[in-house]
């Protein structure tokens, strides 16, 4: 597993992404009248790359800017998506359950994949490197 104060900060990361996500989308949707679908995907991406920064930076220390790990990210995120979003209809459609509770579902899940996929992944620990001795 994750230390806890690196979990700590992980979740945080997220939970802000998720207001930094919703602000966007008034912002861009209310604000600047752009179509919903353009706003949401535009406040997912920016809360995307504002998770993918503070995470690599403040959660996992790494001081060097990796355009692979962002694409791993990415990549994790999208998955964390596909569960949340076939959870919730999954539990919602076929089991009959309440959607926001079926939502609720699908994020904890999402958010148990996007944590463990980007701990073993994204930022999996780096072998140590050996120098050569004479």
């Amino acid at each position: 597993g994750m230390p806890p104060a690196r979990l700590l900060k992980f979740l945080i990361v997220g939970a802000s992404g998720v207001l930094v996500n919703d602000a966007l989308l008034v912002a861009l949707y209310d604000g600047a009248h752009l179509p919903l679908i353009a706003a949401s995907i535009l406040a997912t991406e920016v809360s995307t790359l504002n998770g993918y920064i503070w995470n690599d930076r403040w959660t996992f220390g790494r001081r060097d800017f990796s355009l692979i790990r962002l694409a791993q990210f990415h990549l994790v995120s999208l998955g964390g998506l596909g569960i949340a979003t076939t959870t919730l209809w999954t539990l919602a459609t076929l089991a009959g359950l309440h959607y926001l509770l079926a939502n609720l579902a699908g994020t904890a899940l999402a958010t148990l994949w996007n944590l463990e996929a980007n701990r073993l992944w994204t930022w999996r620990a780096q072998p140590p490197h050996f120098r050569n001795r004479p």
